[in-house]
């Protein structure tokens, strides 16, 4: 039987409504190629060619550049990923999206399957404002049909009356997690508990944990295989604004772990924690 904590955690990891990104790459930032983001399928490199870059960012290292090659309405395409889902459970999908020229926007939204990718249904999408300029967020969020297994996110950009092609938006830190999200873009980040990425996700090791945790107290980031099992305690020590924390992708014992699914878990001395799925891939 499995202790105490080890189930607390195997509980928020599978059953509760927390902020688990269930994304591989969330934040763009692990690239197969300068067009190829790992993890997401491309839909059309035609249509709408993808590109890695480092200029336009949200956060650190890179986002992903969508270009429509097309005009008017119509033909809209982007990058999207499969997550195994429940049915009847509420998901709310997040990106944050920022566009260049005017000529095309972005939007998000989540189409439903069974396990064996029977398409069921699809939510209504969630678009970019083009009178805003900068970095907005943008969320949806649904609850999965019944006989769902399969959630498909999807990253797109989106044309109009009069729209010209070459229409670039930029994507970064797609956030797809059980539950529904409780606030709105504006508010501090401290009523979500810490925030917790990986650069590389996927990757072979080693990975650099962003921790940020607002307020006094203390933080606490673990490793924990897909068993819920606690295989390294990578950090525990006061809390800051943002922590930079180095795991060599290694167990307690300083053996590197083999190839993977994994939870980082980050834990305040108060508030909820956060999850964060990983993929260790060894070459």
């Amino acid at each position: 039987m499995f202790p105490k904590p080890v189930l607390a955690v195997l509980c928020f990891l599978f059953f509760s409504p927390g902020r688990a990104n269930l994304l591989l790459n969330g934040d763009f930032s692990v690239w197969s190629d300068s067009i190829h983001p790992s993890g997401w399928t491309v839909e059309d490199t035609a249509k709408a060619p993808v590109a890695l870059d480092a200029d336009s960012v949200h956060s650190p290292p890179y986002s992903a550049r969508i270009t429509r090659m097309v005009s008017g309405t119509g033909d809209n395409c982007g990058v999207s990923q499969f997550v195994a889902v429940q049915p009847g459970q509420d998901y709310t999908l997040s990106a944050w999206c920022a566009g260049s020229d005017g000529q095309a926007r972005g939007g998000i939204g989540i189409s439903w399957f069974a396990s064996d990718t029977t398409y069921i249904s699809a939510t209504g999408m969630a678009y970019a404002d083009t009178a805003l300029s900068g970095w907005q967020r943008l969320e949806r969020y649904a609850t999965s049909p019944a006989g769902a297994g399969l959630a498909r996110v999807l990253l797109r950009v989106y044309g109009f009356s009069g729209s010209q092609p070459g229409g670039l938006v930029y994507i970064d830190d797609a956030d797809f997690f059980p539950g529904c999200a409780l606030v709105g873009q504006d508010t501090p980040a401290v009523r979500y508990g810490p925030s917790l990425t990986a650069r590389p996700n996927p990757g072979s090791g080693p990975v650099t944990f962003s921790v940020g945790a607002h307020g006094p107290g203390s933080v606490r980031v673990d490793v924990y295989d897909i068993a819920g099992s606690l295989k390294s305690r990578v950090y525990s020590g006061p809390a800051g604004e943002r922590l930079e924390v180095v795991w060599r992708g290694a167990d307690s014992r300083g053996r590197l772990l083999p190839s993977g699914c994994y939870f980082a878990v980050a834990t305040v001395s108060r508030g909820p924690a956060a999850v964060l799925k990983l993929a260790l891939e060894r070459r």
